[in-house]
Formats: structure tokens, C-alpha cells, sequence
């Protein structure tokens, strides 16, 4: 190629003429190739003598061989679809009759089934004689068409898509706020600029006071309690993308003041960045740990009121935890016994002695009673122990040992005994000297009378002590109070200031309400044993084991986080579609369902505490059915179970949960429902410190 603009010597223009001047040969050749590229082929015809002409190209484009043509119009016709030949004569003699230029489509099908696309335009020449020709030229469309039909099919699905979209979302918006409006929740949605309100639910409404649509036009800054909180909520979903169970305490439209726990996520609402907020009233919650802290304080000083050492205590022996009695001296530091085998901590005989106690409750049941010496400082004390079995409380498969300073009663007795020797020799003196000493003999007499009665005494002490020891702690405040309150009432009946009388009245209802909850306590029990036997007594009928599993799941949920909050979100449905109904007695499957899931939450909420922030519980409940029936899981990565609590988790009065939050009854009454009642079967999996899964399977 030469530079630009240089001049090209020797080349004439390839015009025309040039193409003319070819060589024959060459010059067919170079057309038929373009006509081929091009997918053109011409076409003449005499209409006076009937004779059809086609170009080489129109043979292939038409899939025959050059020659193979019938030369006639009715010989084409008949090569061209069906369903087009109309059409194609009626527009081939319009222009015979008119002489106009014609251009139509048409298709045509080969000899082997295939269907191509012509597009075909000509003229219609008159000879001097009066004949007619016409010379068409035709153009293989084919692949365009069908580029064209498919991309036209293509936009039609596309906006077929587009409106199926278009609707769902629509839908979806319907059921969105259909159910955002059932929600039990407080939702609120706010602009994060000045925190206007964009949306509230009803429940939302209800929880500031405010009438339906009330809420138009306020900022949320109108009901924080502490303006400043609404800076620190904001402040920490830009720190960490969100807020959860964030406390603090919101102002009702009337004044009051309630506590909520916050969940906040910010999104983007027409357009602007905003936050969604779900609100928790936890006011009661928050009262009932005030409460709690209380009551924690007063035990605390009742234990150390008494004179009694208590270690809690598993099954070997290893202590778990203390309480150390008024003036009570420790053989060991707290650091050196706590997490270690009693019999291990204490002198080899103490120790051994210890250790047949252990085994003997393990192997009985029943409380076993020990004495031992021990060295204190610079003198032994003498003590006595009484091992009890843990059949509520913090846990099966523990025991509680009671442990007491006898050292001066021990004292005592020993000089109960000498004063007995000394009686016994002088009345062997009293017995030589008998005709003069009748006096001092009868004398001794009596003092013998009164040593064997203070013994006597004694060992009663000693009996109603073990007695005291196996009367529980309610009977134990309900009496305390039920005392305090009797001197009470006299006080107040004494009592002639009002004030005063007032106050003294405040606490007898105080002291009442304490009697009524040990009370409640052990009504508890009684319910529950009386519910063990009621299981099964209900009919049987067909009940939708989803509807079921997730109500009774949800009702659990609420009431522990009513009791207690949990760190995060704790409940995960994975329920199967085809679970379908099952044969049951609801009210006992809804039981057997609400105490797996309520283990399950008390399982993550210790975990929780034990391992903080880095820690995210969750409780998983699922269904599904197989050939064998249906299966209920309900999993959990909580503290899990070591083998020997797993072996015995549905035993009656076995529980692992803390003193007063439970009996032990809710798996054994569980494991009675599904397998004695429906014919099912309850397991357990569990690894220690990495969870567990309960497994209800009903045919």
C-alpha cells in the first residue's frame, strides 16, 4: 500500500468498463461468487410461452441442481409453501396486468423439507411485439427472518417476564405489609437524617400511646427518655452495621416511661438511607431482675447467718461450688478445692472416708451421714457431714454436702462421759460405804437420771438437726415468714401512728407474698407430678405437625426471653413442606415440643454466659417425613451433655438447670408422652460444650 497521499502510477479505475473488458470466464465467475456471498439470484420469465430461466445461485438457494427446474411457472408455484402461493400468483399477474415493479416474500421448500426465506422483487418489461417478460431477482432472508422472529420472541418474553415481575412484587409488597401489621412487634422505620417517621405498625402505636396514624409527622427524638441515646444508637449501627437488644428507655406520649430492648438495621426506604427498628418492651423483665438481685442478696445473707458449710458437689466428688456458715474456718483455701475432688483435697483417711460416702449415695439414692476429725490451725476440730443426692435443682447425678463444726458439742459429750465415769466410781465407792452413804448414793442417782436425760436430749438435738437437715428451703422461709408475720400482727395491732402501722403493713404483705411464692413453689411440683400422671388422657386427632411444632416453639421462645433475655437470635425453623399431619394428642405433643425447645434455650443461654460476646447461640427446629413416619429435631450449640448426665436425662427429678428453675420432670414427662402415649420414641445426641439434639420420632 502507498503512503498517503502519494500517487498511484499505472492503475486506471475499476469501474464498469473494466468489469466488462474481463475475460468472459473470469467475469462469470467473479458474479456468481458475489450472488453467492450475497445470496442473490435472478430469475426471467416469458409469460407468452411459459419458460422459466434461473441463475445458478437461485438453483442452490431453491437446493437443486442446476437444469433441474421444470422451466415453467406452475413448475415454481409449485416450489413455493403453500400457504403462500396465493398470495405469490395473485401479486405475479397484478403486475402482468399493470406493468408496475412488484416485491413480495415468500417462502419455498426444498426438496428436502427445508423452508427458506426469499424476498423477491423485478419489473415487467414489454417487447416491441407486445410480449411479456418479467426479471426478478431474489435475496435469501432466511437467517435474518429467523434472527428477526427470534429476537421479537425474545422481547415478547422479556416483557412477559417483566409483568410476571412486576406483579409478584406487587404481591409481595401486599403480603409484606399484611404482615408487618399482624406483627406482635413493634416495628418502626425512621429516617437516619432527622429521624422522621416513615412507618409504624400499630403495635408501635399502642407501645408509645399514640392513636392509629398518630405518629405522622414526629421525629423518634420525641420519645427517648435521654435525648443523647438516639446519638449513641447511631453511632453504633454505623460501628458495627447494626444494633441488637440495645436497652434504653423511651417516653410515652402520656410520660410514663418504659424499658425497650432495641434491634436496629438501617436500609434504603424510597429512596433515603433509614433505619428499621424492632422495639422489645422488657419494662417487667427489667423489674423482675431488680427483684432477682434482691432475692440473691437476701439468700446470701441467710448462708451466711447459719452455721453450716455447704459444697455442691458431682458424683465423684469434684466441688463445684461453696458456702461458708458464719464463723466457719476452711480447711483449704477456696482456689486449692474448687474444681477438685473432695476426697483428693482432704487428708487420706478423711478422704477415703469421704469417698465410700459418695458411692454409697450414688449407689442408694438416699442421704448418707459421716464424721471425721480435722486439723485447723493449732488444734483438730471434729465435724460431721451429711451427703445428699440432688433430685432438683442445679443438677442429677450431684450431690450437696452439709457440712457441721461439732467440735464443742464433741466437747460437751466428752464431758458428759467423764462426769458418767465419775458417777460410776462413786457409786462403786457409794456401794462399799452403802450403810452410810444412802444419802449421797441417791444423790448420785439423780445426776445419773439427769446425765442420761441430757443425753437423751442430745441425741434428740442430733436426730431433729438430720430431720431439719432434710426439710427444704421452702418450708423453711415459709415458716420464717409466717413467724415474722405473727409478730408482725402484733406490732401492728400495737401500733397506734399511722405511718408506722402503714409500714409494718408493707412488710406483713411483703412477708406474704414470699409465703405465697414458696407456696406457688411447691404447688409447681405437685402440678407437675399430677400433669405426669394426667399425660396421654387426651383424644387423639389429626393436627398439622408445622403449625404445631412452630406455635409451640414460638411460645417457648417468648416465654424464656419473658424470664430472661437471650444474648441473640436463638430460634431457626427448618420445617419440611411435605411434613403434612400426624395422629397425636396435641395438647401433649405441644407440651413434649415447648420443654425440648425451652432445655434447648436454657442449654445456649448458659453457654452464653459463660463464654460472652464471641459466642452466637442458636436452637434449630426441624421436621421432616420419611417412609417410616415424621421426625421431629430440635438441635442446639449450647453446653451440651457429658455421657453420664446424656445417660440419664429422662430420668423423673433429674435436671441440670440451677436451683429454682426447675424440677426435673419436663424430659421424663416428655419421654412418657411420645413413647408410652403415641407409640414414638425420644433420643438424645449430645457432645460436650458443643451442643445437643433431641429426636422425636412418631409413626
Amino acid at each position: 500500500m502507498p503512503p498517503r497521499g502519494a500517487a498511484v502510477r499505472g492503475t486506471a479505475p475499476r469501474d464498469a468498463s473494466y468489469v466488462r473488458a474481463m475475460p468472459p470466464a473470469l467475469r462469470d465467475r467473479l458474479i456468481a461468487e458475489a450472488q453467492r456471498l450475497a445470496g442473490l439470484g435472478w430469475w426471467t420469465w416469458e409469460a407468452a410461452a411459459d419458460r422459466v430461466t434461473w441463475s445458478d445461485e437461485l438453483y442452490r438457494i431453491y437446493g437443486l441442481e442446476p437444469g433441474a427446474f421444470g422451466a415453467s411457472f406452475a413448475a415454481y408455484l409449485e416450489r413455493v409453501h403453500p400457504d403462500d402461493r396465493a398470495r405469490v400468483r395473485a401479486e405475479v399477474e397484478r403486475a402482468v396486468a399493470t406493468g408496475d415493479t412488484f416485491a413480495f416474500k415468500e417462502r419455498v421448500v426444498r426438496p428436502d423439507g427445508a423452508v427458506r426465506v426469499l424476498h423477491s422483487a423485478g419489473e415487467v418489461l414489454r417487447d416491441p411485439d407486445g410480449s411479456v417478460r418479467l426479471l426478478g431477482v431474489c435475496h435469501d432472508v432466511t437467517e435474518r427472518v429467523e434472527a428477526e422472529d427470534a429476537l421479537r420472541r425474545a422481547y415478547d418474553e422479556m416483557e412477559e417476564r417483566v409483568a410476571q415481575r412486576t406483579a409478584e412484587l406487587a404481591r409481595a409488597e401486599v403480603r409484606f405489609r399484611a404482615i408487618v401489621e399482624a406483627c406482635p412487634t413493634p416495628l418502626l422505620i425512621s429516617r437516619v437524617a432527622d429521624g422522621a417517621v416513615l412507618y409504624a405498625n400499630a403495635r408501635l402505636e399502642a407501645l408509645v400511646g399514640v392513636e392509629t396514624g398518630g405518629l405522622a409527622g414526629r421525629t423518634t427524638p420525641d420519645f427517648y427518655a435521654d435525648p443523647a441515646d438516639r446519638s449513641r444508637v447511631l453511632d453504633a449501627v454505623r460501628e458495627r452495621g447494626e444494633v441488637r437488644d440495645h436497652e434504653l428507655r423511651i417516653r410515652r406520649a402520656d410520660g410514663a416511661t418504659r424499658w425497650v430492648a432495641l434491634t436496629v438495621q438501617p436500609l434504603a426506604f424510597d429512596a433515603e438511607p433509614a433505619l428499621a427498628t424492632a422495639l422489645l418492651d422488657v419494662t417487667e423483665r427489667k423489674a423482675t431482675e431488680r427483684a432477682l438481685r434482691e432475692r440473691t442478696g437476701e439468700l446470701e445473707a441467710v448462708f451466711r447467718a447459719l452455721p453450716d458449710l455447704y459444697f455442691r458437689m458431682d458424683a465423684d466428688g469434684t466441688i463445684r461450688d461453696y458456702r461458708a456458715g458464719r464463723q466457719f474456718g476452711l480447711y483449704a483455701p477456696p482456689d486449692e478445692f474448687l474444681g477438685r475432688p473432695m476426697p483428693d483435697v482432704l487428708p487420706p483417711d478423711v478422704g477415703a472416708l469421704t469417698a465410700d460416702a459418695l458411692a454409697e449415695v450414688a449407689r442408694t439414692g438416699e442421704p448418707v451421714g459421716i464424721e471425721y476429725t480435722l486439723p485447723l490451725g493449732d488444734e483438730r476440730r471434729d465435724f460431721e457431714a451429711r451427703l445428699l443426692p440432688l433430685d432438683e435443682g442445679a443438677g442429677g447425678g450431684q450431690v450437696v454436702a452439709v457440712v457441721r463444726d461439732v467440735t464443742a458439742e464433741r466437747r460437751h459429750t466428752a464431758d458428759l462421759d467423764a462426769a458418767r465415769r465419775e458417777a460410776e466410781a462413786a457409786r462403786g465407792r457409794a456401794d462399799q460405804y452403802a450403810a452410810g452413804l444412802e444419802a449421797s448414793l441417791a444423790d448420785l442417782r439423780r445426776a445419773q437420771d439427769r446425765l442420761v436425760q441430757q443425753e437423751k436430749m442430745a441425741s434428740l438435738g442430733a436426730l431433729t438437726a438430720g430431720i431439719a437437715h432434710e426439710i427444704k428451703n421452702p418450708l423453711t422461709f415459709v415458716t420464717g415468714f409466717a413467724s415474722v408475720s405473727r409478730d408482725l400482727l402484733d406490732e401492728v395491732d400495737a401500733e397506734g401512728d399511722p405511718g408506722a402501722r402503714a409500714a409494718l403493713l408493707g412488710d406483713l404483705r411483703e412477708n406474704v407474698a414470699k409465703i405465697e411464692a414458696h407456696g406457688r413453689r411447691a404447688d409447681a411440683i405437685v402440678q407437675a407430678m399430677m400433669a405426669h400422671a394426667r399425660s396421654g388422657s387426651s383424644r387423639r386427632r389429626r393436627v398439622d405437625l408445622n403449625g404445631l411444632v412452630e406455635e409451640s416453639a414460638s411460645r417457648a421462645l417468648h416465654a424464656a426471653t419473658a424470664r430472661r433475655p437471650l444474648p441473640g437470635p436463638a430460634l431457626v425453623f427448618d420445617l419440611a413442606p411435605d411434613a403434612g399431619a400426624v395422629e397425636a394428642v396435641p395438647e401433649d405433643l405441644d407440651r413434649v415440643v415447648v420443654s425440648l425447645v425451652d432445655n434447648a434455650l436454657g442449654a445456649v443461654r448458659q453457654r452464653a454466659e459463660a463464654e460472652g460476646d464471641g459466642y452466637v447461640p442458636a436452637v434449630t427446629v426441624s421436621t421432616r417425613r420419611d417412609a417410616g413416619g415424621v421426625e421431629i429435631r430440635v438441635a442446639d450449640n449450647g453446653t451440651g451433655m457429658p455421657e453420664a448426665v446424656r445417660a440419664r436425662v429422662f430420668e423423673p427429678f433429674f435436671t441440670t438447670k440451677p436451683p429454682g428453675e426447675g424440677i426435673g420432670l419436663g424430659l421424663s414427662l416428655a419421654h412418657d408422652i411420645v413413647v408410652q402415649g403415641h407409640g414414638g420414641a425420644l433420643t438424645v445426641e449430645s457432645v460436650e460444650a458443643d451442643g445437643s439434639t433431641f429426636i422425636l420420632q412418631l409413626p
